[in-house]
């Protein structure tokens, strides 16, 4: 079967996987992923370069592997190469009508019409009610009443031309794709939850974290701060004086309880002095984030294993009394394998989670999301 190359871009690297389609799971058949290091001073147009060039060399040590060069290419870019925005469109009669495709899109069409210098990565209904209830099958019942909320997502088109001739001048035959982190974090965890579920997602990556609200299952807010995992690993090893590679390698030892008490007790008392920093960056993007809403109870959180549970303990111990209804606690739910272990027959062992999100979403939602 054809192979398909996936590109994580993020702020901080560029990351590759080689799958091959299998009619249980995809097979992973090699990875690599390549640092960007951000320049000194504020170079937006050398940032992108170096990005695109990444994605170039990433490519390359894929096919480099033997296992052949992908027919598709799919790329997934994280903030800050993306914007997105979910709107509530409604239309609402004395008598009953028929909701048909070309009136949805009638109503999109002032959304997706314009964006100079900019390209479209997804315009897509999320979720639809007739008359005050949902339906999955919306085309051509009758109704007085239509509520559906729309996500759009656009990029900047000269960051999509320089990505898409790093990654032609590799694999000449290969059709390329982006999508937007956020959009397929949501659309994964859609098939995990509820019908009309509220909850938070936080994708704790790179630089750069990313937290969306989830509301009535339909992504409503998208919000980016500074504060992602490379600058807990970078912050902790200098306080230990050690490197990032050294200092991710404690957290993990600490995680898993493989740690000298004194090393326990300085790893302890440097993440109290990070925790209040963090929680202030993530409370400004919470607020900006919920807008008129309540806080949600429960929060589904992406990261890596050995950071994932700092991040988890972190938002529990806080107190979220004035945001959320009832006795303020937040639940966080790390997401890891074993959720999605009954989705499919074959989950590969020690995969890196992003890279399962992003290779469910290929496999699985990419064949149902609606496209206007």
């Amino acid at each position: 079967m054809s192979l398909v190359a996936l590109l994580d871009i993020g702020s901080a690297r560029v990351s590759g996987v080689l799958i091959s389609p299998t009619a249980d799971f995809p097979q992973i058949l090699f990875t690599t992923d390549i640092p960007v290091i951000l320049p000194d001073k504020a170079d937006t147009d050398r940032f992108f370069k170096d990005v695109a060039e990444a994605a170039k060399e990433v490519l390359k040590n894929l096919i480099k592997s033997g296992h052949g060069a992908p027919k598709q290419t799919i790329c997934f870019l994280s903030a800050p190469f993306y914007a997105s925005r979910t709107n509530v469109f409604s239309k609402k009669e004395a008598g009953s009508f028929v909701c048909s495709q070309k009136l949805l899109d009638s109503l999109i069409e002032k959304e997706i019409k314009d964006f100079p210098g900019h390209e479209i990565l997804e315009s897509s209904i999320l979720t639809i009610y007739l008359n005050g209830y949902r339906v999955d099958s919306p085309i051509g019942q009758q109704t007085q009443e239509i509520e559906f909320s729309h996500y759009l997502s656009i990029a900047s088109a000269p960051v999509l031309t320089q990505l898409r001739q790093a990654i032609s001048g590799v694999v000449h035959l290969s059709s390329i794709q982006f999508h937007s982190s956020a959009f397929v974090f949501f659309q994964v965890l859609d098939s995990l939850t509820a019908i009309n579920k509220n909850y938070l997602a936080l994708n704790f990556n790179g630089e750069i974290s990313e937290l969306s609200l989830i509301w009535r299952n339909a992504l409503r807010e998208t919000v980016s701060f500074p504060l992602g995992e490379d600058w807990l690993i970078r912050e902790l090893a200098q306080m230990l004086k050690t490197t990032p590679e050294e200092g991710y390698s404690i957290l993990r030892a600490y995680q898993s309880a493989h740690i000298n008490k004194a090393m326990e007790k300085t790893l302890a008392e440097a993440l109290e002095k990070l925790r209040p920093v963090w929680l202030a960056a993530f409370h400004e993007a919470l607020n900006r984030a919920l807008a008129n809403s309540f806080l949600p109870r429960e929060l589904f959180l992406l990261g890596k294993v050995g950071l994932s549970p700092i991040i988890k303990q972190w938002l529990e111990t806080e107190s979220w009394q004035n945001l959320m209804l009832g006795d303020g606690n937040l639940a966080v739910k790390i997401i890891d394998p074993v959720i999605f272990a009954s989705l499919y027959n074959r989950i590969p062992q020690n995969s890196d989670l992003a890279t399962l999100v992003e290779i469910i979403f290929c496999d699985t939602m990419l064949k149902h999301v609606s496209r206007h």
